[in-house]
């Protein structure tokens, strides 16, 4: 058996060079640093050439007899699997063997020395004038290596991060989705730190260079969820994924109460890590008072992600549950007034009351929780943009935006209130940056699906359309927007069917939807399908929103102006968004656009944020609001 003390000067491991004592395995000109702990692991199991070693065995070598968690265990064995490419399914270079414990598969050889250690030899001076210039020279060298050493430390640093959701080994998968959520807001309060979200967990076959690629970050964080009825176990590992170097990989434990504290932990190790400095625990202003509110908070999170009429309601039943539990937890007045301020969008809900019911809830939780005044800014923009009160709504979002943190959602807000004042290029560019924030939400995608399709960018669109629907994002406005570009692209007979599952959503009557078409599709039959709405029009049977769109696809400007003049009264904006978008140019081109831009307040916005019409497209001097 190798001498304990030798391995640790390095040894050959199959392909892989080990040099313990440095951290590093290499390959080649690959050079990978692994944590201390594991590679503690490894030069264990290398030291008894094949041999198994017992949990016990290490547990004694690596921690000398401190009680350890299996999990610590497993953890290091998953790092150096990782380390070394290897397959705990086929592996390679590390073999559990069931009850007994790991050994190393391949045979090792001891290299002796990490490194060769080559002599310099020192020469003499030979005359007075070698020295000043030695010196001179070596001040230069000094410069230009300090120079190239900024210059690489500049370039390898972290800025930004995917975080995955943690693995759940808990019986309550909303425990697992509200950890992940939640330890992504905290790390969102990081400054300097771009934090991207990922819905998808995190596929250990794949590649971390192709996982940063995937996500444009620097670095991976991904874990895992214990819950045993009484205590958490988190796992947590953070991975450079440009040159799948770990990080850091902890094991923490604590009590039900502490849950937060783990979050906070964690985040504070991410920070550390990433800056090189030490610093506390960032604590969140607001959190959860006890174990049973953050675990009634996060089954609401977990309800309202589904998006659906269903899920909505029953989200915020949880939410009004999770107050009643903690009156001063802001976090959750906020998401209570959003559910409430949304569930129009999804539901045959009045939208007044709704609101009303949003902006006081929200002014409650900030008497309750000041901390959370920035965030609900977005919910008061947002219903202000739905009543038609443009400036408002421009300020409110220009509030958030500017606040510590900002959340997808309010790019996402963002981009819809700009897309209804005719500023479709920003908020093409808002809805690129929500889904940046998060790239796997459905609702982002299907915003930014929309935000192309209105300025043109088709492939794009359909690309994007085409993946929302494919997660069974459960949006009306999804649904009729994907319909309007199937018809723009002459594919009428599948909008069809988006069209009625758009319609149905809302609770409403779909059974015109063939006929009508049919006129579409049909110029022979054009006469019958416009009668046909005119009839429905007439007995107050379409939606506004859906009516519009109707005479705009018939190609009847005056019908649908009739429509837009109701915007003002109906407080409806859907419509507004559409007015801009290149399918609906003929009512642009009606002689009372201009004066209907001055009737819902449109022209007094863009003289507001230094834009104004001319064109066909609104255009925004450079002092312009972005």
């Amino acid at each position: 058996m190798p001498a304990y003390d030798d391995l640790r000067k390095g040894f050959q491991l199959g392909d892989w060079q080990v040099l313990p004592d440095r951290g590093l395995l290499r390959q080649g000109d690959t050079e990978l640093h692994v944590e201390p702990l594991p590679m503690d692991v490894l030069v264990v199991l290398a030291s008894q050439q094949g041999d198994v070693v017992s949990k016990d065995q290490l547990v004694e070598a690596v921690w000398h007899g401190r009680p350890v968690s299996d999990e610590v265990i497993t953890r290091c064995i998953s790092v150096i699997r990782r380390s070394l490419g290897d397959d705990a399914k086929a592996p390679v270079f590390v073999e559990n063997v069931p009850r007994r414990g790991y050994r190393l598969k391949l045979p090792i050889t001891v290299s002796g020395s990490a490194e060769s250690q080559h002599e310099v030899p020192v020469v003499a001076a030979q005359t007075a004038y070698v020295w000043p210039l030695i010196g001179g020279f070596a001040a230069l060298l000094v410069v230009v290596g300090f120079a190239l050493f900024y210059q690489r430390w500049q370039d390898d640093a972290i800025r930004s991060v995917v975080v995955f959701p943690f693995q759940c080994d808990v019986e309550k998968e909303h425990l697992c989705f509200g950890f992940s959520e939640a330890l992504t807001s905290t790390l969102f309060r990081l400054e300097g730190l771009r934090v991207v979200k990922s819905r998808e967990p995190f596929e250990k076959g794949k590649k971390t260079r192709d996982i940063i690629d995937e996500f444009k970050v620097d670095a991976v964080v991904e874990g895992k969820v214990r819950y045993d009825g009484h205590r958490f176990t988190v796992v947590a590992d953070l991975i450079d994924g440009r040159n799948a170097k770990v990080l850091f990989s902890n094991v923490y434990d604590g009590g039900e109460e502490t849950i937060f504290d783990l979050q906070e932990k964690v985040a504070a190790d991410v920070r550390d890590r990433l800056t090189g400095k030490t610093g506390a625990s960032h604590v969140v202003a607001t959190r959860p008072a006890s174990f049973a509110v953050f675990d009634k908070y996060s089954e609401g999170l977990y309800e309202f992600e589904k998006r659906s009429v269903a899920s909505i309601r029953q989200a915020i039943t949880l939410f009004q549950e999770t107050i009643e539990l903690d009156p001063k937890f802001g976090t959750a007045y906020f998401m209570l007034s959003y559910a409430y301020a949304l569930l129009p969008e999804y539901a045959d809900e009045a939208q007044d009351a709704m609101y009303v019911r949003a902006l006081e809830v929200a002014a409650q939780g900030v008497r309750m929780d000041p901390s959370i005044a920035d965030a609900t800014a977005t919910v008061d923009a947002f219903i202000a943009h739905k009543r038609g009160e443009w400036i408002v709504a421009e300020s409110g979002y220009q509030r958030a935006l500017r606040s510590d943190i900002v959340y997808p959602l309010t790019h996402q807000l963002y981009s819809r209130l700009l897309a209804s004042v005719g500023r479709l290029d920003a908020s093409l560019e808002q809805a690129k940056r929500a889904r940046e924030l998060d790239p796997q939400s459905a609702v982002l995608i299907s915003r930014l699906a929309m935000a192309h399709f209105w300025v043109g960018n088709l492939e794009d669109a359909e690309r994007l359309f085409a993946r929302a629907h494919g997660m069974n994002l459960q949006s009306p406005i999804q649904d009729l927007a994907y319909a309007l570009f199937k018809i723009n692209q002459g594919r009428v007979d599948e909008a069809r069917q988006l069209a009625k599952d758009g319609l149905n959503k809302y609770g409403a009557d779909s059974r015109w939807v063939d006929p009508v078409f049919d006129g579409i599709d049909d110029p022979s039959k054009y006469d019958a399908s416009h009668s046909l709405v005119g009839e429905m029009s007439a007995g107050g049977l379409l939606p506004p929103r859906v009516e519009i769109t109707l005479w705009a696809i018939l190609r009847d400007a005056d019908r649908a102006m009739q429509v837009a003049r109701r915007l003002r009264s109906e407080g409806e904006v859907f419509e507004a968004e559409l007015l801009f978008i290149p399918q609906f140019r003929l009512i642009r081109e009606h002689p009372e656009f201009p004066a209907l831009m001055d009737a819902i307040g449109l022209t007094e916005y863009w003289n507001s944020v230094g834009c104004r019409w001319e064109d066909d497209a609104v255009r925004c001097n450079a002092t312009g609001t972005r």
